[in-house]
């Protein structure tokens, strides 16, 4: 039978933005003046300003699914600092990349219109607040939460190996791993509600971070990632004091990222054991002590030469760019078939198509942008993202229509299991923030988009089916509590 969340009336379904202080709006004034007046990219700058400003507006909302958010802000990080880049050169936009300043101004557009549509979305789903949830805090077991964390943390690497070896569901097990970060952002979330002692939580943040660092790809991030989603739902408003706080944090996960980029190269070489596969070929130990070993012997110049790379990394406009100085002088529009080939490669099982190939970003990037990256035979893939997939296919204008419909459905999907994943809703919205925290980066390619957006609604099904309401029986416990109230 299915599950639909009913509204409750614990709190106004009235749609509120955080509230920002005249102080934060008077530092924030003065900033952009300052660029105006200092900035190579001055008129790109303010775009990016203005930008800025429209998504904290209209996607941070108090109590609401910080996911959409927290997605706009990484698309927006990932465009402007191809104007940081610039700066820091001393270049104009048009410098490095002659169609650099067309391609900003196109993807920082569709950034506003896919911040448009998840406005929509969140008006659509007004009661989907996590301060309409406080109420089923009381009736959760935040133990027995715990230990399925716990739980899973000792089957992921299972999950992890048959992922890897079963293609035909080895998708679907790649989402069942993100649900370790999911019983950890709920159980974050009952600790702080139901203001219980911080250790268990602490203890669940430390294994976490420790175990992340046995990545190949860096996945540090990712304890930062989940707190920062929780704590961005429970703010209502930002002070000076609040906002230096987020500066501070800020600033760590900045340090943190810099000190990886500036070891992630050998580190890598020595977890693959110079195999050039994206493979760990150590054991962990012997990882973490060779990744002590690279931190501690950092030098500044390293740490210099790591933000100049860390500035190049994150600005993921070079593709975009590239792909306009070939599409359409050297190579026509596509009129939509790169969409339908994306298409039929995400919706053909390998087992109806034996020859289906591979997944290589990369010999698309080669092709359509006449850059050489190194391709899968080589042991990586690198993607020139879903935003250029379009514009080859459409244009510019193009772009703008694609995105809106493509994150519709997205939305689409959120409307609907957040209402009928399960009958809890802070189970629903956090599985949903969870979930969608995939689409969060620019540079994905459009295969990745497009299939984790199958292959997600797929998962969210049998999870509605067959493992959540098994789940829920054994985290609920039957007592009575009055309503906690919540004002952070």
């Amino acid at each position: 039978m299915s599950q639909i969340i009913n509204a409750p009336k614990t709190v106004s379904l009235q749609s509120q933005p955080v509230y920002l202080s005249p102080g934060v709006w008077m530092v924030g004034v003065l900033f952009v003046v300052y660029r105006m007046f200092t900035s190579i990219n001055p008129l790109e700058e303010l775009y990016a300003y203005l930008t800025a400003a429209i998504i904290l507006r209209l996607l941070w909302r108090q109590g609401y699914p910080s996911v959409f958010l927290f997605i706009a802000l990484i698309h927006w990080l990932q465009i402007f600092m191809f104007i940081v880049w610039n700066n820091f050169y001393g270049w104009s936009v048009n410098t490095y990349y002659y169609t650099g300043g067309e391609a900003y101004w196109w993807s920082m557009t569709g950034v506003l219109c896919m911040t448009i549509v998840l406005h929509r979305v969140l008006q659509k789903t007004p009661w989907a607040n996590i301060l309409q949830a406080v109420r089923e805090a009381p009736h959760f077991s935040s133990s027995r939460i715990f230990w399925t964390y716990m739980l899973l943390t000792l089957i992921n690497g299972t999950l992890f190996r048959w992922a890897v070896t079963l293609p035909t569901v080895g998708q679907i097990l790649f989402w069942i791993i993100d649900l370790r970060e999911m019983v950890l952002l709920l159980y974050a979330w009952i600790v702080v509600v139901r203001k219980q002692p911080k250790w268990g939580l602490m203890l669940l943040c430390a294994i976490h971070f420790s175990l992340s660092l046995f990545n190949y790809f860096g996945g540090y991030k990712s304890i930062f990632i989940v707190l920062g989603l929780l704590l961005l739902m429970f703010i209502r408003y930002v002070n000076l004091f609040r906002l230096l706080i987020l500066l501070v944090g800020g600033s760590v996960v900045l340090f943190l990222s810099i000190v990886w980029i500036s070891v992630r190269g050998t580190y890598r070489e020595f977890l693959s054991q110079g195999t050039q596969q994206q493979v760990i070929k150590v054991s962990r130990q012997e990882a973490m002590q060779q990744l002590y070993m690279l931190v501690t012997q950092l030098t500044p110049h390293q740490l210099y030469k790591g933000f100049e790379n860390f500035i190049y990394r994150v600005q993921y406009l070079q593709f975009f760019s590239m792909a306009m100085e070939q599409v359409p002088e050297k190579i026509p529009y596509q009129q939509g078939k790169l969409t339908l080939s994306n298409l039929e490669f995400v919706l053909m099982p390998r087992i109806l198509d034996p020859h289906k190939p591979i997944l290589d970003p990369s010999s698309k990037t080669n092709l359509y942008t006449g850059a050489q990256v190194a391709t899968v035979q080589q042991g990586t893939s690198i993607s020139m993202g879903y935003f250029v997939d379009f514009y080859i296919d459409f244009g510019p204008v193009g772009i703008l229509f694609s995105l809106i419909i493509l994150w519709m459905l997205i939305g689409w999907v959120y409307r609907y299991f957040v209402m009928h994943l399960s009958s809890s809703l802070a189970v629903n919205i956090m599985v949903l923030t969870i979930f969608l925290k995939r689409f969060y980066l620019f540079e994905t390619d459009a295969i990745g988009v497009l299939g984790s957006l199958y292959t997600m609604t797929v998962t969210l099904f049998l999870l509605k089916w067959l493992l959540l309401p098994v789940v829920l029986r054994f985290w609920k416990r039957q007592v009575q509590y009055s309503l906690i109230q919540v004002a952070v």
